[in-house]
């Protein structure tokens, strides 16, 4: 069962639920990831999908997306989605807020924080 209280069914399709490579291929949140036709093994599939990777289809995206971020509920104002992020000094908070939103990964904090600034302005 993964931290998401879901458990990995083999049998049924799968969405990209975070930004991942794999394969040489890039895939995006909503993404489907048919992970037999680029014979990925069931093992690693099953660990990305424990680590939030992956999820299947009935989940509703929105709503894990916002659980996801429930540790970081004190830095930002959800209704207008303003973003204080130089009170987060917490690369795993910015790297999450960087996940829902599809901005890229960077290195150290300053980057991170520019880099969501970037995807928000590119995105408004």
């Amino acid at each position: 069962m993964s931290k998401y209280g879901k458990t990995f069914e083999p049998s049924m399709p799968l969405l990209a639920r975070r930004p991942f490579s794999i394969n040489g291929r890039r895939y995006s949140p909503g993404d489907k990831f048919d992970w037999r036709k680029l014979s990925v093994s069931t093992r690693r599939v099953s660990q990305m999908f424990d680590a939030g990777k992956l999820m299947h289809p009935e989940n509703d995206k929105k709503q894990e997306a916002l659980d996801d971020l429930a540790d970081a509920s004190q830095y930002w104002d959800k209704s207008s989605e303003d973003y204080n992020l130089e009170e987060i000094d917490d690369m795993k908070e910015l790297r999450r807020i960087a996940d829902t939103l599809g901005a890229p990964y960077k290195v150290s904090k300053a980057d991170q924080r520019k880099a969501i600034r970037d995807h928000l302005e590119e995105n408004d």
